[in-house]
């Protein structure tokens, strides 16, 4: 062994024989003793108190633990002081993003019993956002259920109405809009109740993206809009931030590019400012997916490395996954495809470990694309019914439209092709496409529809394939529109 490495070791030892050596007592007043000398050579705000507060809050636990004495005055201080840096160590472990600490100290500052009420409905509400985006929703809903019976304990409404989003929120990562929709209207009702403006134009925005595929997209955008304005009248940068994110989403799927990519570069630059990491990253994500179909591959395949360091170092599984998906996606693009595939593998294998079905279906929506390309169309057929089968349970009517539609694709083309088959899904993904005014998407799908019933000989083939152009000539792209005309040609042959 080293002579240094076991001097350290047998001097551990030897520290450690005497520290059990002392009785109860003087333990408690060496313990003591720590807080009392750290707190004279420090300035109460000295970022090393931040580093030392956990070790500082074991001291003070070990103060109180060791001693036996009839001073309650003395063991109350000594019981503030753990919490306080108990709080302390919440707060630095949350800006290092030690995740694991983060919740672990959120129970144990709850579980205090002289912790004041906002110490633990802070701490509890701190813990379950770690745990939503470290992809543990349902873990994250038992902190929030927690806070909530708090708050309506302490009769507290603006915390109730808080938690209230938050549980919504958990369910919407888990489930799906229709579990969390109620959670949120009873949180923007509570809201409302208790005058706080910011809150109501949060859980505003959180119930336009609910129910986004259930409502006409100029609905949900106005709802966004009058979110932004009570953001913008209460200075709620990071509230902004993210409602600019759904609406640049929104605005992507209707076609209309620049005014999304204008939200989305918005509210980056807002979580930026606000060093709001967890969300900038999930900003990236969605301005690559947008940067590619754009074609700027390059500023794309930027925006998505960015996406997904930011998730690796935040700890944000969800975000990961996302970034995953859409790095898989520009890969396929490029011709790269057994990166391609590895990294929708990687993006399903973190929404399966975080429960997030939605995510799931997605990827498995987007890798049956590919499967289908690389010339394994059963595994694709496979892949399509699997996330179609999630998305209805879901209720998540814009994205089922799709991944029917690509079924619809796929039951045509393989083999012989199951023209009926194929129609009767056409007819379906088709008309939730158009319930949901996805334009674009609508023109590239109706003109699938309109082959397949060239296909079929059926008359109305020519009607639509007449409205899939005059979609893909105002919302889509010269591409699109191309492909659209070979199709058609082929199908004639």
């Amino acid at each position: 062994m080293d002579a240094e490495i076991a001097y350290v070791f047998r001097h551990a030892l030897v520290r450690e024989a005497a520290y059990e050596l002392q009785p109860p007592g003087d333990r408690a007043v060496l313990h003591a003793l720590v807080i009392e000398i750290v707190e004279a050579a420090l300035a109460s705000d000295d970022p090393l108190l931040d580093a030392w507060a956990l070790e500082l809050a074991d001291h003070a636990r070990a103060a109180q633990a060791f001693r036996r004495t009839a001073n309650l005055a003395l063991l109350k201080a000594l019981a503030d002081k753990e919490v306080g840096y108990l709080v302390r160590a919440q707060k630095y472990a949350l800006a290092e993003y030690d995740n694991g600490v983060a919740v672990a100290l959120g129970t144990r500052i709850a579980d205090h019993a002289a912790a004041s009420y906002d110490d633990r409905f802070s701490a509890l509400v701190q813990a379950g956002e770690v745990l939503v985006n470290m992809g543990s929703p349902a873990q994250a809903r038992e902190r929030f259920e927690r806070a909530n019976a708090l708050a309506r304990e302490a009769g507290n409404g603006r915390d109730e109405a808080r938690s209230m989003r938050a549980i919504g929120i958990s369910f919407a990562r888990a489930e799906g809009s229709p579990s969390a929709i109620p959670w949120m209207e009873k949180a923007l009702e509570a809201f409302r109740q208790a005058g706080d403006k910011p809150g109501a134009a949060l859980a505003l925005g959180n119930l336009a993206l609910l129910r986004a595929s259930m409502a006409p997209p100029e609905e949900t955008l106005a709802a966004y809009d009058q979110a932004l304005e009570l953001l913008v009248e209460e200075a709620h940068e990071n509230g902004q931030a993210s409602t600019l994110n759904n609406k640049g989403n929104l605005l992507r799927s209707l076609g209309r590019r620049e005014q999304a990519e204008s939200c989305l570069r918005r509210a980056i630059e807002l979580h930026r400012k606000n060093r709001e990491r967890h969300q900038e990253g999930t900003v990236l994500s969605n301005l690559a997916a947008l940067l590619f179909e754009t074609g700027r591959p390059e500023e794309a395949a930027e925006a998505i490395a960015q996406a997904v360091a930011i998730a690796r170092e935040t700890g944000n599984r969800t975000a990961e996954g996302v970034a995953l998906l859409h790095r898989a996606i520009s890969r396929f693009r490029a011709g790269q495809h057994a990166d391609a595939e590895q990294d929708y593998l990687n993006a399903l294998a973190l929404a399966r470990e975080s429960g997030n079905v939605y995510w799931e279906a997605i990827t498995l929506m987007n890798f049956s694309v590919v499967l289908e390309d690389t010339g394994r169309p059963q595994q694709a057929i496979t892949h399509g019914e699997l996330a179609r089968e999630l998305l209805r349970r879901l209720n998540a009517r814009h994205e089922l439209g799709i991944v029917t539609c690509n079924l619809a694709n796929l039951v045509a083309t393989v083999g012989v092709g199951d023209l009926p088959r194929a129609r009767t899904l056409y007819e379906e993904g088709v008309a939730l496409l158009a319930e949901a005014r996805q334009r674009s998407i609508e023109g590239v799908h109706r003109g699938g529809y309109a082959v397949t019933l060239k296909r079929l000989g059926d008359a109305s083939a020519e009607s639509e394939l007449a409205k899939a152009r005059a979609l893909l000539e105002e919302f889509g792209t010269p591409a699109g529109r191309d492909e659209l005309e070979k199709r058609w040609a082929a199908a004639g042959q």
